[in-house]
C-alpha cells in the first residue's frame, strides 16, 4: 500500500502541483504529460503487468461497446449543454488544425493509460470500496486540470466527468473504448475553449 501512494503522489500530484506553481512552466504540460507515462510506461514493464491489467483487451469489446456508445452519446449532450449555459462559442475552423487533432488524440490516450489503466488497479490496492476509489481517481483528475484557468462550472463539469469515466471504467474495464470515448469529448470541450488558457498566479504588488 505505501509503495502504490508513493507511485500516485509522484506519477499524479507532483507533477500537477510543478505545473501549476510554474516550477516547470505551462508551455510544457504536454511534454510532462509524455514524461510522466513514459516512466508509467516502464513502471509497468517492470512490474509485469499485462495487457488485460492495463484494460487493454478484445474479450468484452462487444459487450462493452453499447453502454460506452451511451456514456459518450450523454457527455457529448451534457457537454454542449454546460458550453451554452456559461457562454462557450466555439473556435472558428477547429477541424482544419489537424495538428492540434492530432495532440488531443494522443492527450486523451495518455490520459486515460494513466488514470483508468495505471491509476485505477493501483487504487484497487489500496482501497476496498469502490465509492472511494472512483472518488479519488475523480479528484486526481480534477487536480490535473487545475493548471488551466477554469471556472468553478468547468471544474465541476471535469469532476463529474472523472466520475463518469472511471465509474463506467469499473464496470465495463477497457482501456480502448474509453479511451476512443474521451478523445470525442475533449475534442468538443476543446473547440467550446473549456481549456483555453494557463491558470494565472496572484502576485502581491511591491
Amino acid at each position: 500500500m505505501i509503495l502504490e501512494i508513493i507511485q500516485i503522489f509522484l506519477l499524479f500530484i507532483l507533477p500537477v502541483l510543478l505545473v501549476y506553481y510554474k516550477i516547470i512552466p505551462f508551455k510544457y504540460r504536454r511534454q510532462t504529460l509524455v514524461t510522466v507515462s513514459i516512466i508509467t510506461l516502464i513502471l509497468l514493464i517492470y512490474e509485469r503487468w499485462s495487457l488485460k491489467d492495463l484494460g487493454i483487451r478484445l474479450d468484452n469489446f462487444i459487450p462493452s461497446l453499447i453502454p460506452y456508445v451511451i456514456f459518450t452519446t450523454l457527455g457529448i449532450i451534457l457537454l454542449y449543454i454546460v458550453a451554452k449555459v456559461i457562454k462557450r462559442k466555439p473556435i472558428a475552423n477547429f477541424y482544419s488544425n489537424k495538428k492540434y487533432i492530432i495532440i488531443i488524440v494522443l492527450g486523451s490516450i495518455l490520459q486515460e493509460f494513466l488514470y483508468r489503466g495505471f491509476l485505477y488497479p493501483k487504487l484497487n490496492a489500496i482501497f476496498s470500496s469502490y465509492v472511494i476509489i472512483i472518488l479519488v481517481n475523480a479528484v486526481l483528475f480534477t487536480l490535473m486540470h487545475t493548471i488551466y484557468s477554469n471556472t468553478p462550472t468547468t471544474l465541476i463539469t471535469v469532476f463529474i466527468a472523472g466520475l463518469a469515466f472511471t465509474g463506467i471504467y469499473a464496470c465495463y474495464p477497457n482501456l480502448i473504448l474509453i479511451s476512443i470515448s474521451h478523445i470525442i469529448l475533449t475534442q468538443i470541450a476543446v473547440r467550446y475553449n473549456f481549456y483555453k488558457e494557463e491558470k494565472k498566479t496572484i502576485r502581491n504588488p511591491g
